[in-house]
């Protein structure tokens, strides 16, 4: 199948035992292409044992150890028809993998990009919030596949928005201008972890805007759990004792102290009734100065928001 005709299909349209056929196919004619138009890849193949004319799979494709776009200059084009260079992101003194591409190879990229990215963007061009410094795109020497990724990118969306400055600090007052002029809009939101990860995230805990991470399970889902919550009114002397009382129990999940007199809202996950009962006869019946109780078991999560203090 010629790849033009390939690059019209829908994403994901494609049953997998058709589509690992088509790969092979494709991977199949790839590899002798390269073969026979890279020297260095030639030599490579020969040494490894790999038949002159080979079907591919997969499976058993040839792999490269990256290293290799390091030390060589694996290149199946001749020079003068090289488009594009596309470099691996290195810091200052490391040497970078080197991707050669002609102007097809390119152009095949980006249909293909927009074929996938449309399929659940939408047409539409979305505000473009960019995890990111825009000194990546200016800095020539910056520029690898970190800038190729954002510029292939930017074609789903306007307005972009760079969260991070010349120096890759969080500019946090830009982003919240942003989100603040696009609130209540589909906001696409594009960078590469590491760089989300080290200037963005690290930064958001600094400034205390992350406080910490929770993994929250439903113990109802994995057992019998029981999941109940208790309204309780305390007189004044003994508010103190009941909230050590409380805390102090491993059955209690969460203790809030509402609006009212004295009052007390109590989260408990008991493993089952039997716990519950033994919760309530130990615990809450004990309670000193409980003017009133009330308790209800929770059936079901309707609505359940998670993240927000509450």
């Amino acid at each position: 199948m010629e790849l033009n005709t390939l690059l019209q299909y829908k994403p994901y349209s494609t049953a997998r035992t058709e589509k690992r056929a088509l790969y092979a196919g494709l991977l199949t004619g790839l590899t002798q292409f390269h073969r026979e138009h890279c020297p260095e890849y030639g030599r490579l193949l020969d040494a490894l044992g790999c038949p002159a004319h080979m079907d591919c799979t997969v499976e058993s494709t040839p792999m490269l150890p990256v290293s290799l776009f390091k030390e060589l200059e694996l290149r199946s084009i001749p020079e003068g028809e090289v488009f594009k260079t596309i470099t691996s992101s290195g810091t200052t003194g490391q040497r970078v993998s080197r991707i050669f591409l002609d102007g097809a190879t390119s152009a095949c990229q980006q249909q293909a990009l927009c074929q996938i990215m449309s399929d659940f963007l939408g047409e539409r061009r979305l505000p473009f919030l960019v995890l990111d410094s825009r000194q990546v795109l200016r800095n020539r020497a910056m520029f690898s596949a970190r800038g190729a990724g954002i510029l292939g990118f930017s074609i789903f969306g306007t307005r972009p928005c760079y969260a991070l400055d010349e120096h890759m600090e969080l500019d946090l007052d830009g982003v919240r201008a942003f989100l603040e002029e696009h609130q209540g809009e589909t906001i696409f939101l594009f960078g590469f972890t590491f760089i989300i990860w080290k200037h963005v995230v690290r930064a958001l805990e600094e400034r205390g805007v992350i406080e910490e991470y929770t993994t929250i399970v439903n113990p109802q889902k994995i057992s019998g759990a029981v999941s109940c919550y208790f309204e309780l009114e305390v007189e004044p002397a003994q508010f103190s004792a009941v909230v050590d009382t409380l805390r102090a129990s491993d059955t209690v999940t969460q203790i809030y102290q509402v609006s009212g007199r004295n009052k007390l809202h109590v989260h408990a996950v008991a493993a089952g009734q039997g716990e519950l009962e033994d919760f309530l006869d130990r615990v809450i019946h004990r309670l000193p100065g409980v003017a009133s109780l009330s308790c209800n078991i929770i059936l079901s999560r309707i609505k359940d928001i998670k993240g927000l203090r509450l």
